[in-house]
């Protein structure tokens, strides 16, 4: 085999490479599904709790499109 054959089997070889490696180098790109509109309540106190002496929140969410 000559060197230019060689060559040429190497830029093929890097080329597939590239080609494998394309989406993890180029993600596709994203967006947003539109928008969303959100109700409700979040009930917490100054520790981050529902009531003085027990830890938790207290979330009601009503989300649409």
């Amino acid at each position: 085999m000559d060197r230019t054959t060689k060559f040429l089997l190497a830029v093929i070889a890097v080329a597939l490479w590239l080609d494998l490696l394309a989406p993890m180098l180029r993600p596709a790109p994203v967006k947003a599904s539109g928008n969303m509109s959100c109700t409700g309540a979040i009930k917490v106190n100054a520790f981050g709790a529902t009531a003085t002496s027990i830890g938790g929140y207290n979330v009601d969410l009503q989300c649409t499109q």
